[in-house]
């Protein structure tokens, strides 16, 4: 059975992306926001 890796990979890198943006904005929620997204779009992107 073949796994549709193009929504899942398309998605994490999105959220990869959003997350690294975030990241770099000063505020401590934007950045904690940020490093959430970060860690579950490269949570995605290996399984």
């Amino acid at each position: 059975m073949a796994r549709n890796v193009g929504g899942t990979t398309s998605g994490a890198s999105l959220l990869i992306i959003i997350g690294a943006i975030l990241l770099v904005f000063p505020e401590p929620t934007t950045s904690g926001l940020g490093l959430i997204l970060l860690l579950i779009g490269l949570l995605l992107w290996f399984l």
